[in-house]
């Protein structure tokens, strides 16, 4: 099967907040109806990712932490986060402060923002056709990813985010790295990603329960015993 893919425009429903200055549009990225995602869309996507980074305000990504500080450490050093806010936070970036504070006006304060648009581009957000079984003419918009949207990674009732990146989760996005690359994986749909993401996070739960049940029997047994 042939893999093909193009761009469409973005459209943003919703206006920004009244402190945050207009941001960089990202363009809609459209896959063809019924065609396979390849080794070559996974390399389009990683030098998409590589161009995002070289803007300045891209160290938000970092700040954020989960699965998109892990995905831009392959273009960024992680120390930027360190540096403070960058040259173009006052012309892309967000404004603390409401605007009727006096202090907003006078000294206002500044950092990095990532908006949705570039978080979703980060995750290798595509939109692609599919074809309706019933209706060979229909084609509806489904939303894939490369990687879980921010939002799945960080819900509670789901998460893999336990304030740290683990070396379970770092097997997990070397594991599906290289099957991409190699052209064996397939980006999944929004729902998809929340039913792994769930079971994921079940196995670890069982996990830790079993270490907490080990742990607090050593405990009682360690206090049980006499001082010697």
């Amino acid at each position: 099967m042939t893999t093909s893919s193009r761009t469409r425009s973005s459209v943003t429903a919703i206006d920004p907040p009244s402190y945050s200055l207009p941001h960089h549009q990202e363009i809609r990225r459209y896959h063809a109806p019924d065609t396979l995602f390849s080794a070559d869309d996974y390399a389009s996507y990683e030098e998409h990712c590589r161009q995002l980074c070289l803007r300045p305000g891209l160290r938000a990504a970092l700040a954020r932490g989960g699965i998109l500080w892990r995905i831009v450490q392959d273009y960024l050093d992680k120390d930027l986060v360190l540096g403070g806010p960058s040259d173009d936070a006052s012309i892309y970036g967000i404004r603390f402060g409401l605007p009727t504070a006096p202090a907003a006006s006078n000294n206002p304060l500044w950092d990095d923002y990532l908006n949705p648009e570039v978080a979703d581009a980060l995750c290798g957000l595509f939109w692609a056709g599919v074809v309706d079984p019933n209706n060979p003419k229909s084609v509806r918009e489904v939303k894939y990813s490369y990687w879980p949207p921010p939002v799945l990674w960080s819900n509670m009732r789901h998460s893999n985010d336990f304030g740290a990146w683990s070396e379970t989760n770092e097997r997990w996005f070397i594991t599906l790295r290289d099957q991409y690359r190699a052209g064996t994986a397939q980006p999944k749909r929004i729902s998809q990603w929340r039913q792994e993401l769930r079971q994921f996070s079940k196995d670890l739960r069982h996990f830790r329960l079993a270490m907490e049940t080990v742990s607090a029997a050593q405990l009682r047994q360690l206090l049980e015993e006499p001082d010697a």
